[in-house]
């Protein structure tokens, strides 16, 4: 009955460890995307941008580990990989989105925004999706995008040449 007792607590802590560690896979990639930033680009990167994104799909999964792990290293790997083309890009000066603070994956399967003209056509498309739903819940869902689309659309748009 002991080694019985033994056993099944020892098969309760070692799952909770390994789900702990598993969540926090997710904020590791993406502290050693950060890493390959430039230290001026990192606070608006990093802290401003792509941790809060990492939070809300984090939060959108509850109840979910593994979509919700899925996701969160889908989207921290995407960064990590994309960080030094961010930086070149930053660095050189062009008319391109500086922090990938827009993942369309429900418009774009695995794409992640980073050109203007990108966002530009996920904005369209988005407001044709919600033209054509009844659904009050994408509907809900699709304005949210809409807006925040619109947002860094009217970024680059006060961007100077």
């Amino acid at each position: 009955m002991a080694t019985f007792v033994v056993y099944e607590t020892l098969k309760v802590v070692i799952a909770q460890e390994i789900s702990t560690r598993l969540g926090h896979l997710p904020f590791a990639i993406l502290r050693a995307a950060r890493r390959r930033l430039p230290e001026d680009l990192r606070q608006v990167a990093y802290d401003e941008e792509w941790m809060p994104e990492l939070w809300a799909i984090i939060h959108r999964t509850e109840g979910l580990p593994i979509t919700r792990f899925y996701r969160g290293v889908d989207f921290a790997i995407s960064l990590f990989f994309a960080a030094r083309s961010i930086a070149g890009d930053y660095e050189a000066g062009r008319k391109r989105e500086v922090v990938v603070s827009i993942r369309v994956s429900d418009l774009f399967p695995g794409k992640t925004i980073i050109w203007e003209h990108d966002m530009r056509l996920a904005l369209d498309r988005a407001r044709s999706e919600f033209a054509e739903s009844t659904d009050p819940r994408t509907r809900s869902d699709l304005q949210r995008r809409i807006e925040l689309l619109q947002l860094h659309v009217d970024a680059f748009d006060s961007l100077p040449d």
